[in-house]
């Protein structure tokens, strides 16, 4: 995947200076929302806020404006897919990642279309989830 290596977590990663990075994880699943936080403990000043499902995640994305959104790509009720097309339909502005199976690589690309910065596949190393961080939130909005 461009941009987003994989290896082991290092120690704490400045992300961006200033101010607290706000990172919404939208996961149904709290096995994998739990293994995701504690990738991001890595990261300095980040505030992280969860969701379970993606209705949640849409009025949370509207009260607290966060950065980055960690999403994942299959849940019940509204996919990410669908959560990602009505932020951004919606002016959404934060980067978003895409957390996905191995068996859903290929709908990626529809992932990107539907206006995703990056992906990265499940199950992944936290250093493969702080590069992605990383990449997307390096370049251009």
């Amino acid at each position: 995947m461009g941009g987003c290596g994989s290896g082991n977590a290092a120690s704490a990663v400045e992300i961006r200076s200033g101010t607290n990075m706000r990172i919404l994880v939208i996961d149904d699943s709290a096995i994998c929302a739990s293994t995701t936080r504690l990738a991001l403990q890595h990261i300095e000043d980040v505030v992280v806020l969860e969701s379970r499902n993606a209705e949640t995640a849409l009025e949370l994305s509207a009260d607290y404006e966060p950065d980055l959104m960690l999403v994942d790509w299959t849940m019940p009720v509204m996919s990410g897919r669908s959560m990602i097309e009505s932020y951004r339909e919606n002016g959404g502005a934060a980067r978003v990642i895409v957390m996905a199976q191995e068996s859903e690589r290929n709908d990626m690309v529809h992932a990107l279309r539907a206006g995703a910065n990056h992906y990265v596949l499940k199950p992944f190393a936290p250093a493969t989830l702080i590069r992605c961080i990383e990449y997307v939130m390096s370049r251009d909005p």
